[in-house]
């Protein structure tokens, strides 16, 4: 092969060498793009992964603090607001002024699972529907306590009041009641020995909470850890 030949063959290939290094190069940030935006993708799912897992489990601890603020010791500045009725009696007034108080410290509760509940839906997104059972099961638990709680202040002081100031004498079922509303209202400990705080230790329906509480921390715990996977 003389030298004009092989000039000819190298100015062929040079151009052809020049085209197939850009179509790899292209191919090679094709590649990269995808890579990065896979990659992009994973990171934001799981920064979205960890933030609703965070804020799950502070609204937990929020709504263990709520119910247990709603049974505690009520002053009589929170009923502030409450328009009473020139027939009521002093004591009469004192136990409608402490339900007040009670319903209203109910008030900042249903806030607190308004938004564990979207938080249910939120997860339903990220995650499928194959975890969503779980924690709407839990989220309609502590709901039910939230009307179990409410439903005990409004019995609870509404009988008492009937029994102090309109002489209303109970039977055997309903003192049963009367004392299931009673230990649901104030934080009564099952095994309370003299001298004993009245809210130290604990109570069927503070255990009852804090099992809930203890559920939904550590689900949202596996969320946070990576545990899970979306469907």
């Amino acid at each position: 092969m003389n030298m004009m030949q092989t000039t000819g063959i190298i100015d062929l290939v040079t151009p052809l060498a020049i085209i197939l290094a850009g179509i790899i190069a292209a191919c090679g940030a094709i590649k990269a793009a995808k890579v990065g935006i896979s990659g992009w993708r994973e990171e934001m799912y799981g920064k979205a992964k960890f933030e609703i897992a965070r804020e799950a489990i502070k609204l937990a601890y929020e709504a263990r603090h709520c119910f247990k603020s709603a049974r505690s010791a009520v002053s009589s500045s929170e009923a502030a607001g409450r328009d009473r009725k020139l027939s009521e009696a002093d004591g009469e007034a004192k136990l409608l002024d402490e339900q007040f108080a009670r319903m209203r410290r109910m008030d900042k509760l249903a806030t607190v699972l308004i938004r564990m509940r979207a938080i249910v839906w939120e997860s339903r997104v990220l995650f499928g529907h194959h975890h969503e059972g779980k924690m709407h099961e839990l989220s309609t638990q502590y709901e039910d306590g939230f009307s179990k709680l409410s439903s005990a202040i409004i019995a609870y002081y509404n009988v008492k009041i009937k029994i102090e100031f309109q002489e209303w004498i109970l039977s055997d079922a309903d003192k049963v009641s009367f004392e299931k509303y009673q230990s649901i209202v104030y934080f009564m400990p099952d095994d309370k020995s003299p001298g004993t705080p009245i809210y130290s230790g604990t109570d069927a329906f503070s255990d009852e909470i804090e099992g809930l509480t203890q559920q939904w921390v550590s689900m949202f715990g596996e969320v946070a850890r990576g545990d899970w996977r979306q469907d």
